[in-house]
């Protein structure tokens, strides 16, 4: 290495030095150290001259242990600069800037958790709540309500006529598939609680499946709902599809598999298009990133549309094949959300929102002879921001929003029953 003052190049032992031995001029790890100095003296200001920094100031140490914290940065600075003098500059410089940020980390941890304890801190021991009037002390407490979770779908299950209800809810935190009649919502079936995460999907008509975490398939056929098929995959379920006599179905490690039913087992099973994904959209819900949707009824094609510019104002289009029968631009827009279309009855129902508002939801009915008007029903504002289900179920119209079943009578859209919350 060389003296920057006079050029010299030094011996190991020369650079052990302060200074150069032959003009006298400070070495640059000596440079270096008087600059961190300086940078530290800077970091340990004391403006009011109370013997405590003022990056200390205002934390909710007693003095006493304010002046000690700062006695010990400075000891603590003073020496690794004492030590960053018999160091190369780059090691020195990079010991300095790791014992500065250990203790301004400290210090700022320590403020964090002053600042955050203030606000949130537990009492010593453990209280027991007062009872309340008129309990006893055995009185169990009051069971947490049935909460409705994401997964609906329909089947028939008691042979009316009338799609019924597959539903998933959480009951005492387990997970519980159950079957809802679908004129009333009265419960036809409850099954056993799942301890862990689970999925349902409703395969025809009869056929639904329980897919747990655990990598298992439970097949239930809705007119014996004793035990499952019960069959084991590769991975976690994540698209199925019934076949003919069977079903095929794809994993999270893309296996793909597929059983006979009611059989349960392993054997081929053709099926036509693209396999379903649990995470697929509904049949008929045009979700916040999509801009169109459909359902069939009677043959007949019914899409769901925005404009390709401007605002997203809803367009419905009714075709049967190639040929369209009637197209009719709503005076309601896209909701923020969600927006959703379902057929029956003769009804086109749609949901949309009120210009020039997004959160202002209505359900629209058009008939479907021409798409002429129906009826508009205002439902409960920002609705939409978890419509994940909307179907005609043979009865009426099946809503799921988030937490909250309804059924609505699709001729004009009143509510018939609710259920969750």
């Amino acid at each position: 290495m060389q003296c920057s003052g006079c050029g010299k190049r030094l011996s190991t032992d020369e650079l052990r030095g302060e200074n150069c031995p032959y003009c006298g001029v400070a070495l640059p790890h000596r440079e270096a150290a008087i600059a961190q100095a300086a940078a530290v003296k800077e970091l340990l200001r004391d403006s009011d001259g109370d013997g405590v920094p003022d990056i200390l100031e205002g934390t909710h140490l007693a003095p006493q242990n304010r002046a000690k914290m700062a006695a010990d940065m400075s000891a603590a600075v003073a020496e690794q600069i004492k030590q960053n003098e018999r160091k190369p500059a780059g090691k020195a410089n990079s010991a300095l800037v790791v014992l500065v940020v250990f203790l301004l980390t400290g210090i700022g941890g320590y403020l964090v958790y002053r600042a955050e304890s203030k606000d949130t801190e537990a009492p010593s021991r453990t209280e027991t709540p007062p009872v309340a009037a008129g309990a006893t002390a055995m009185e169990k407490p009051a069971e947490k309500p049935r909460r409705l979770i994401r997964d609906v779908c329909l089947l028939d299950a008691n042979g009316d006529d009338v799609q019924d209800l597959m539903v998933l809810f959480r009951s005492q935190e387990k997970a519980i598939p159950g079957l809802w009649d679908g004129k009333d919502g009265s419960e036809i079936w409850s099954g056993t609680p799942y301890d862990e995460h689970v999925n349902i999907a409703c395969l025809d008509e009869h056929w639904f499946v329980v897919a747990t975490e655990s990598f298992q398939l439970h097949f239930f056929h809705s007119r014996e709902l004793g035990a499952p098929v019960r069959v084991k995959g590769a991975d976690k379920l994540r698209a199925i599809q019934r076949g003919t006599g069977c079903v095929a179905f794809k994993t999270a490690d893309r296996t793909r598999a597929s059983v006979g039913l009611p059989s349960g087992m392993a054997q081929p099973c053709p099926t036509q298009g693209r396999m379903p994904r649990l995470t697929d959209a509904v049949s008929g819900v045009m979700p916040l990133s999509k801009k169109q949707t459909a359902t069939t009824a009677g043959g007949v094609d019914y899409t769901l549309t925005t404009r390709k510019s401007g605002t997203p104002m809803l367009i419905v289009t009714a075709a049967k094949g190639k040929t369209t029968l009637w197209t009719k631009e709503l005076a309601v827009r896209k909701p923020t959300y969600s927006a959703a279309i379902a057929v029956g009855d003769g009804v086109v129902a749609v949901i949309g929102s009120v210009m020039p508002h997004r959160d202002k939801v209505v359900l629209v009915g058009l008939k479907t002879s021409d798409g002429s008007p129906l009826y508009e029903v205002p439902l409960a504002e920002r609705q939409t921001d978890h419509l994940n289900f909307m179907a005609y179920n043979g009865h009426g119209l099946v809503m799921f929003f988030g937490s909250k079943l309804q059924q609505r009578d699709i001729s004009n859209g009143q509510l018939l029953w609710g259920k969750g919350g």
